[in-house]
C-alpha cells in the first residue's frame, strides 16, 4: 500500500488560519475604532446644533418681545420690564438666563 504525497494538496495549514484570523481580527479592530469615533463626533455635532437652535429661538422671542413693546425698561443685566402695547396697563418682568 502506497502512501499519498501531500505536495500537491491544496488547503490551508493550521498556521495560516490563525495568521489569516488575527489579520481579520486587527483589520475589523480598525474598522470598529473608526466607526466610534465617528458616533461620538456624530452625537458631538448634534447637541451642538441643538444649542445654536435653542439659542436662535430664544433670541428671536426677545428681539420679537421688544419690536412690538410700546416701552422697556432695564431693571438689571438679566431683568427686562416690557409694556406690551399701546394703552396696556400690564407689564411683563422677564429674567433672562444663558446656561
Amino acid at each position: 500500500m502506497k502512501l499519498k504525497s501531500t505536495k500537491n494538496c491544496s488547503g490551508m495549514t493550521l498556521i495560516e488560519l490563525v495568521v489569516s484570523i488575527g489579520i481579520m481580527v486587527m483589520v475589523l479592530t480598525a474598522i470598529f475604532a473608526f466607526f466610534s469615533a465617528g458616533i461620538k463626533s456624530w452625537k458631538l455635532a448634534d447637541k451642538q446644533i441643538e444649542v445654536q437652535q435653542n439659542a436662535r429661538i430664544v433670541f428671536d422671542w426677545i428681539s420679537r418681545d421688544l419690536k412690538v413693546a410700546k416701552d422697556y425698561k432695564i431693571i438689571d443685566e438679566d431683568k427686562i420690564q416690557i409694556t406690551p402695547y399701546e394703552g396696556s396697563k400690564m407689564t411683563i418682568s422677564a429674567k433672562y438666563e444663558l446656561f
